[in-house]
């Protein structure tokens, strides 16, 4: 078993030939016997005596910093753990165990791959095709793996062909599905007013993004305390439909889990999470976005109050100028993308 020591004041000893740990007026005895390896904080002590108890006993220790990562280990100098899985795998590399084993890790691998691209076909509906291929010469390299026979080093050169044609394929399909330019426009498009907040809908940003949904929101997931309602919340079943009824179900690709949706604060904290040079430059071009669209909606409010100074000074004798500029204000031909119930009042037309 592991032996993890991470109680603040905790200190392990050793004595009649079993690690002993105090704590305040608790102490606790295991036998060595029974210990895999020991992972210490730096909130723990451990005496000298215990250590080469670890080591007499082929026990690794490992310490931690303050955050729980590994910072330091003690083992074994002679030959123990390290070094002999070290000629064990010398030794069987040169035997048929040792293909099956390379075999083994490379299908996995490949298997993942093409797990992730399926998921991904999945979430980019009308994009098929960039995935089909890659999918099927991954599954045929998975085909070729398994027929292969005799030692690692005998195959060693086929099975590098096959594992580099397969990240070849498998990297092509996904950058076919990132544009390498992201222009104001289409950021724009993605951006849904939903509550009366300006939001992105989590597929959209992982599109952008060049990762799947799942992987964006379990990233979210894992620091949701950086992620309060007024950054993200998940759309509720009413809002989906509307949602689903305003843009055609079938871009939806199926989707079974309800949307999270981001604000600008949420897609800024994104950056934080995702760390990566492709989530940065999206966010940089999602925030100019942003930008443009205040100052857009900032000048349509400064004109309409302007036609209404003129309005109020001519004393409505050009009424029917008035309407036609509050029909080109207001474009009726022009849905907004705005989820939830509004009422509209009835504009005149003219021409």
């Amino acid at each position: 078993m592991q032996l993890v020591i991470n109680s603040p004041g905790t200190f392990i000893t050793q004595k009649d030939g079993c690690f002993q740990l105090k704590n305040e007026d608790k102490r606790f005895d295991i036998s060595p016997q029974k210990v895999e390896s020991i992972i210490i904080s730096n909130k723990a002590m451990i005496t000298s005596q215990a250590v080469v108890a670890a080591l007499e006993n082929n026990i690794d220790i490992v310490f931690l910093d303050a955050f729980g990562n590994p910072i330091g280990r003690i083992w074994f100098a002679k030959m123990g753990s390290t070094a002999l899985i070290r000629r064990n795998q010398l030794a069987v590399a040169e035997n048929e165990k040792g293909l099956e084993l390379v075999i083994d890790m490379i299908r996995r691998k490949m298997e993942n791959q093409t797990g992730f691209l399926k998921k991904l076909m999945y979430a980019r509906p009308g994009k098929e095709d960039f995935f089909t291929s890659a999918i099927s010469v991954i599954e045929e390299a998975i085909n070729s793996l398994s027929k292969l026979e005799g030692s690692a080093n005998d195959v060693r050169n086929t099975i590098m062909g096959l594992e580099g044609t397969a990240g070849r394929v498998y990297f092509q399909s996904i950058s076919k599905t990132m544009p390498e330019i992201i222009t104001t426009e289409e950021i724009a498009s993605k951006i849904f007013l939903i509550r009366g907040i300006k939001v992105m809908l989590d597929r959209d940003l992982a599109e952008l993004y060049g990762v799947s949904t799942s992987s964006l929101n379990k990233a979210v997931s894992r620091n949701i305390d950086r992620f309060p309602l007024d950054f993200m919340f998940q759309l509720n079943p009413e809002e989906f439909s509307h949602l689903k009824s305003h843009f055609g179900t079938s871009s939806w690709g199926g989707t079974r889990k309800l949307p999270r949706a981001y604000t600008e604060q949420g897609v800024a904290m994104l950056s934080s999470v995702l760390r990566s040079k492709r989530a940065v430059q999206v966010n940089i071009e999602i925030m100019r976005t942003f930008t443009k669209i205040r100052h857009m909606i900032s000048a349509s409010d400064e004109l309409k109050q302007e036609i209404e100074e003129l309005r109020k000074r001519t004393d409505d004798r050009f009424q029917i100028v008035f309407d036609v500029l509050d029909q080109l204000l207001n474009p009726e031909g022009k849905p907004k993308k705005e989820i939830g119930f509004t009422v509209k009042e009835q504009v005149k037309q003219y021409g």
